[in-house]
C-alpha cells in the first residue's frame, strides 16, 4: 500500500514539473508578445531552450551562446537563442531505400 502512495507521489511531482515548465513558457511567450521584451534572464533562456542551467554555461563557457552580462545577471538575446537552436538542426540524408 506504501509503495503505491509512493508512486503516487512521484507521479504528481513529475506532472507538476512538467506543468510548471509548460507554464514558465507561456509566461515568456505572453512577456514577448506584451512587451516585445527580445532579452531572457538565465532561468528564461534555460526553459526556452528546454535545458538545465549547468548545460547553459557549459555552452557559455565555450563560446557556443552570446550573452551579455549586467552586474551579476546574463542576459540573452530571443533571436541567439533562436539561431542556437537552427544551427543544432540535423539535415537528414536521403536513403537508399527511400530516395
Amino acid at each position: 500500500m506504501e509503495d503505491v502512495k509512493i508512486e503516487t507521489m512521484q507521479e504528481v511531482l513529475r506532472r507538476l514539473t512538467a506543468l510548471e515548465t509548460k507554464f514558465e513558457k507561456v509566461i515568456i511567450h505572453e512577456r514577448e508578445a506584451k512587451f516585445e521584451i527580445r532579452y531572457l534572464d538565465l532561468k528564461e533562456a534555460c526553459t526556452y531552450l528546454g535545458i538545465k542551467k549547468s548545460s547553459m554555461y557549459r555552452m557559455m563557457q565555450a563560446g557556443r551562446i552570446p550573452y551579455a552580462r549586467i552586474g551579476a545577471q546574463r542576459r540573452f538575446l530571443v533571436e541567439d537563442l533562436d539561431k542556437l537552436i537552427q544551427k543544432s538542426y540535423k539535415k537528414v540524408r536521403p536513403s537508399v531505400l527511400h530516395p
